[in-house]
């Protein structure tokens, strides 16, 4: 990405400022824009992030106060690098409501706005520059700057962290000059600036990159060193490049730079005190080398484990489709063979049924023939009797019904007679 962008360099043309935009000031290097508080300065930096893709930005500006981001400092960091704030005043701040800050000057991909004019802080102070994206590259109050000059700028109380190219000042910088800049704490806490990456990590600059090589480059050509009279007294932590001043210096040199804070980097032999790496020795550059190098291998393994992660998540889309198609098929299986078995049952209970049927009509036939023979029987005893002929489990409830009639019928004659003979008496009486 570094050599796509400097083929850019070749062709861009810076933009000149001098237009309304509601700062005092015209934005040149005479009159340089009057930047005295956090609205002024992100109007500032919306118009450098803002302008023609692919340029550079060379509009200037000098603060007249000191500047406050965010009213915090940090005050503890836990295990996993996240920090605790509060307030100057002692409250507690959760940090999802502190202002995040966007870097002026910026590069993604093949497309870049760089900062290039001179910036002068005039020795004020801007507390509390606030990032924290894990996954962003150029991060610091400058994101990416080339050709810029920045002076007497003191940058405290801020927490900045990124992926690569991290730094309290500026992120990325090509041939760019830091004069008399402070990457610094509080006066109340002693550890309450963070500087935070993967790669290029430093307290001033992630890198100093000398974009025209050896010879042509303006500060390098008249012999100024990149960065001069800086310090840094924050916290800086990174995996590999990381120093107290400037992670990865390139073909850059520095004078009376001081680091008064700690460095944590698991890398030992790219880390340092003043810088991280400096590649200006040929001995130093073969160890660059083999250093690149070995980010290159790490890289590769990185992508060959996530490829071989994405195919055995596709082995694994593929074992689960083999699996659910055997399913199916043994479903369609089970299906046919269950089919066969319920035609054979269905078959099983017609004949069944067929039997039953059959069995019936053979019992109703036999019904049948009884019967005839019964009324044949009946019709027999008819004709020899000239009555009904009565089965003879009746006969004997007959008998006693006979009888029973016939004692009725002699108490009733009995009772008659028994009356008249009382009128006769009654008529003789008299």
């Amino acid at each position: 990405m570094i050599y796509l962008i400097l083929l850019c360099i070749t062709m861009l043309v810076p933009q000149v400022a001098g237009a309304d935009v509601g700062l005092k000031g015209k934005g040149t290097y005479e009159e340089p824009y009057q930047i005295s508080n956090a609205e002024e300065l992100i109007k500032f930096r919306d118009i450098v992030n803002n302008s023609k893709k692919n340029s550079i930005c060379d509009i200037c500006a000098e603060l007249t106060d000191d500047i406050v981001l965010n009213d915090v400092n940090v005050t503890s960091i836990d295990d996993n690098i996240d920090p605790t704030f509060q307030t100057s005043s002692g409250a507690k701040v959760n940090r999802n409501d502190l202002k995040k800050w966007e870097p002026i000057g910026w590069s993604k991909g093949d497309q870049f706005v760089f900062y290039g004019g001179v910036f002068k802080g005039n020795n004020h102070t801007i507390r509390g520059v606030y990032v924290d994206d894990k996954d962003m590259s150029q991060v610091g109050l400058f994101g990416a700057t080339c050709n810029a000059e920045i002076y007497n700028l003191d940058v405290a109380d801020s927490f900045i962290r990124g992926k690569d190219y991290v730094g309290g000042i500026a992120g990325f910088s090509y041939d760019s000059l830091f004069f008399n800049c402070w990457f610094d704490n509080s006066d109340k806490y002693q550890y309450s600036s963070f500087v935070i990456g993967k790669k290029y990590v430093g307290g001033i600059t992630g890198v100093v990159y000398d974009q025209y090589g050896e010879t042509k480059g303006f500060f390098k050509k008249n012999g100024v060193p990149f960065i001069q009279h800086c310090v840094n007294c924050g916290t800086i932590a990174g995996d590999k490049f990381t120093g107290g001043v400037c992670g990865l210096m390139y073909y850059g040199a520095t004078k009376g730079v001081q680091n008064f804070g700690y460095i944590y980097c698991e890398h030992q032999e790219t880390t340092g005190e003043v810088s991280g790496f400096n590649v200006q020795t040929a001995k130093q550059e073969k160890r660059f080398g083999e250093i690149e190098q070995e980010d290159i291998r790490e890289n590769a393994e990185e992508k060959q484990t996530e490829e071989v992660k994405d195919n055995e998540k596709a082995d694994d889309k593929k074992e689960v489709s083999e699996k659910k198609s055997d399913i199916k098929e043994n479903s369609s299986d089970k299906s046919e063979v269950d089919e066969d078995k319920l035609q054979d049952r269905r078959d099983d209970q017609n004949s069944d049924f067929e039997e039953k049927i059959s069995g019936e009509s053979e019992s109703n036939q036999d019904a049948k023939v009884g019967l005839s023979e019964n009324k044949e029987t009946k019709n027999e005893g008819k004709n020899m009797t000239g009555t009904i002929a009565v089965p003879p489990k009746n006969q004997k409830q007959l008998t006693i019904l006979i009888v029973i009639g016939g004692l009725v019928c002699i108490a009733i004659v009995a009772g008659v007679f028994i009356v008249k003979k009382r009128k006769t008496g009654e008529g003789s009486d008299e």
